[in-house]
């Protein structure tokens, strides 16, 4: 289930949008909007929807309970909504270990968006708890803020607090619809024509040995990671934007920070707040001396490990930037003082050997590109050289100039375009147009390239 799917993009969304603007009233969009959810939940994974239904039950019903101020009240929801993720996460785990079968074990699958959908609600318990917002005013409310369809899949992670006055009360005129549109398109451009051939350069590389074609492999990996984990959360955007909402930026050009802590203020930002502002602020974060300090460091990105899966490849992934941090924190005096090109390369090659983690399926994979200083003049690097290139524009130079563009368009909040306005806007719908063809003729005539992140994350 993916929204770079031929169903979903010429059936579900746009019978949906249609829907959508044909009901009446706020509530009755919310209404519908809902509904669309679960439908859309029910198509992937029908089996799992009475969980959600039911974790959302329970999280409704114990939030009325929950007291700003007392943690009693709060341990039971948390308990009750953290334990099903880790459960099933286990039963990942063990099943095939414990049954024969194989054939059960690969049947079993992680419910679509669950750790996203865990997240979310252990945010809004403890939200509570603090005295940010109130419980949510009816169970309809946070079943609409649990399942909305748009964050299922890949986040980004949005905060109740967020969400909540969206709920009444929100734009959902023509300028919102083409904002949201604008959005969706080059999110899907970016998953489809971008990551999608990354990956089937991976593929066509693998057979090669030679130090200039595993590096060429890891830094596709690194491009391919970025452009559809960034794509698909540029579609939730867009998606959240065409009914009305907000939802929060995930990416702020990760690949050009010049350090780790920069990178992961840049990178899947939902999540780098939910872990600091509920794991290593409530640990004690920095407020307890520098061994404190570092204990609570290590436990947020041994958790973020794991968060991405269970295998030991993710774990070595989060000790990896948990090493990489504290010592960043320790020398970051004398990093300050080199050439800001100097640091965005080091940081760069960091990042990639990150990846290369990442991506490994045991131990003996990660270190495969120890002859990287062999001839690096091979056809494929050749071949590939010209895309290389177009992943760095694209993941650099590109989002600067969409940004420019839409505060051309939109930071003017009258309601009527100016003629400058509106040949942005009638070009950029000639460009929206294009690049739709050219992702639907791309899926049409090859086989969709699984996703690589969100996969992981269910």
């Amino acid at each position: 289930m993916e929204f770079s799917e031929l169903w979903f993009l010429y059936l579900f969304l746009p019978l949906t949008i249609l829907g959508y603007f044909l009901m009446p009233s706020v509530r009755s969009k919310n209404i519908f909007l809902l509904v669309a959810s679960m439908a859309f939940y029910a198509l992937a994974q029908p089996i799992y929807l009475l969980l959600f239904f039911a974790m959302t039950f329970v999280n409704y019903a114990f939030s009325l309970q929950v007291r700003a101020g007392d943690k009693k009240s709060l341990f039971v929801p948390i308990a009750i909504t953290l334990g099903c993720l880790v459960l099933l996460k286990l039963v990942q785990i063990i099943l095939p270990v414990t049954v024969s079968d194989a054939s059960v074990a690969e049947r079993f699958v992680l419910p679509l968006g669950i750790s996203y959908y865990t997240f979310g609600l252990i945010a809004y318990q403890v939200d509570i708890y603090r005295g940010k917002h109130e419980p949510a005013k009816s169970l309809f409310d946070l079943l609409l803020y649990a399942f909305i369809f748009p964050k299922i899949i890949t986040g980004p992670i949005v905060r109740y607090a967020d969400f909540a006055p969206q709920i009444a009360k929100r734009r959902t005129d023509g300028k919102a619809v083409f904002q949201g549109l604008m959005r969706f398109v080059l999110g899907l451009s970016k998953k489809v024509l971008i990551a999608d051939y990354c990956g089937n350069v991976i593929t066509g590389l693998a057979k090669d040995t030679s130090g200039a074609g595993a590096w060429l492999c890891a830094l596709m990996f690194m491009f391919q990671i970025y452009f559809e984990f960034s794509g698909c959360s540029d579609m939730a955007i867009g998606m959240a934007r065409i009914f009305g909402f907000r939802f929060c930026e995930n990416f702020n050009i990760p690949y050009g920070a010049t350090s780790i802590t920069d990178f992961w203020r840049r990178w899947h930002m939902s999540l780098s707040s939910f872990f600091r502002d509920y794991v290593y602020i409530p640990l004690g974060g920095n407020r307890k001396g520098k061994k404190r300090q570092i204990l609570n460091m290590f436990v947020v990105w041994t958790l973020t490990g794991l968060w991405h899966g269970t295998s030991w490849n993710y774990v070595l992934w989060g000790v990896y930037f948990f090493v990489l941090l504290a010592v960043e924190k320790q020398i970051m005096p004398q990093l300050e003082k080199l050439n800001r090109y100097v640091r965005w390369a080091i940081t760069s090659v960091l990042i990639l050997f990150g990846w290369v983690i990442f991506a490994g399926q045991n131990f003996g994979r990660l270190f495969v590109f120890d002859s990287f200083w062999s001839t690096m003049v091979g056809v494929q690097l050749r071949n590939s050289l010209l895309l290389l290139v177009a992943c760095v524009i694209g993941s650099s130079v590109l989002p600067r100039i969409v940004s420019t563009i839409w505060k051309n368009l939109f930071h003017d909040k009258s309601k009527e375009l100016t003629t400058k306005q509106l040949v942005y806007v009638l070009s950029l719908f000639v460009l929206m147009g294009i690049l739709l063809y050219l992702c639907t003729i791309s899926l049409i005539g090859a086989t969709n390239a699984p996703d690589i992140y969100g996969g992981k994350l269910r």
